[in-house]
């Protein structure tokens, strides 16, 4: 019977030399294809993300403003301001005025969140007038009442912000100013002090310091 013992061990010892040259194969033939499979697929995730981030967003319902300053009895007005960086883009806004504001000192701008409107700002901005500061908030580009434009997460819209506190330091010139904002709002608040020192106060609701945070 030693015979057939000899027989499996023959048996199993072609076996895993088949499957040894089997794997050998796969590993010179196909793990370089599988290897240039995953650059390809990386590199067209990575593409998507930066194409989703930086297009042209077609507008949806979410445009539509689910409030107004109406609804929550507080006066305003709207105003339309365009950059010197962008002078073809107009952009669009809401005033929280207070009486005789000419001769307050408490200036507020907030700065949205990405992809949504200023209606998102309505609580903390009708707040912030109640509690006696004159308030501007604002469309970036793309949204709401704003002008169609290139959207990123803040590249591009800062340039927004900045025609938005310009448009606010005509209107009252050598007063000081509190910048408000969460999320991607919230990061470029937390950027606008260091250009220009008139920018005296930043509310910064849930920044984030990378966009792997996201």
């Amino acid at each position: 019977m030693e015979w057939l013992g000899g027989l499996h061990v023959g048996i199993l010892d072609g076996a895993m030399s088949a499957l040894a040259r089997l794997l050998r194969i796969l590993a010179v033939r196909w793990l370089p294809r599988l290897g240039l499979l995953a650059f390809l697929a990386g590199n067209a995730a990575a593409l998507f993300a930066a194409w989703s981030g930086n297009s042209r967003r077609k507008r949806d319902d979410y445009d539509a403003y689910a409030i107004t300053p109406f609804e929550l009895q507080t006066p305003y007005r709207k105003i339309r301001f365009r950059s010197d960086e962008n002078p073809g883009l107009e952009l669009s806004g809401w005033v929280f005025e207070q009486p005789e504001s000419q001769k307050s000192q408490r200036l507020l701008v907030g700065f949205t969140g990405r992809r949504v409107a200023k209606d998102s700002l309505i609580g903390i901005g009708t707040g912030l007038w109640r509690a006696g500061h004159s308030v501007r908030v604002f469309d970036f580009r793309g949204r709401g009442e704003s002008a169609d434009g290139p959207q990123s997460i803040g590249h591009h819209e800062m340039a927004d912000a900045r025609a938005a506190l310009a448009f606010v330091k005509r209107e009252y010139p050598n007063k000081a100013i509190g910048i408000f904002g969460y999320s991607m709002g919230a990061n470029m608040a937390l950027r606008m002090p260091a250009s220009d020192p008139e920018n005296r106060a930043v509310l910064a609701d849930s920044p984030f310091t990378d966009l792997n945070d996201l």
